[in-house]
């Protein structure tokens, strides 16, 4: 597995998770880290700076990857990638599938709305 910085186009072919609530919008400032197994991006993870918080984004990996650990490769390269960011927070909406990851690293569960989709936030120090 090849885990590397993609820009918007490249992500834009997970678009077909967007059923499950992921954000595949245009923002300007937003950056991208992709996961590839043999050529093919089977996940991402995504964040940008939103006032003061780290607004951390898109997480998403295909249906017949899930359960490799790919999630958790794309988290610790994003970690590294962002760790230099200065902020007040990081924050998060999330679907129930990504959900126990943020809460396992420390953030803290906000309002769930209707479609299932959960705000969390974590201080930084």
């Amino acid at each position: 597995m090849n885990i590397e910085r993609i820009d918007y186009k490249k992500a834009l072919e997970l678009k077909s998770l967007e059923k499950e609530s992921i954000d595949f919008k245009f923002y300007p400032n937003c950056q991208y880290i992709g996961a590839f197994e043999d050529g093919r991006l089977v996940g991402m993870v995504a964040w940008q700076m939103v006032g003061q918080s780290l607004r951390l984004k898109s997480d998403c990996v295909l249906p017949a990857f899930r359960k490799r650990g790919v999630y958790s490769k794309l988290w610790v390269a994003r970690e590294k990638a962002t760790e230099g960011i200065r902020r007040a927070s990081d924050t998060a909406f999330c679907t129930a599938m990504s959900l126990g990851m943020y809460l396992s690293k420390g953030f803290v569960k906000g309002k769930t709305n209707k479609y299932g989709i959960t705000f969390v936030k974590r201080s930084v120090k």
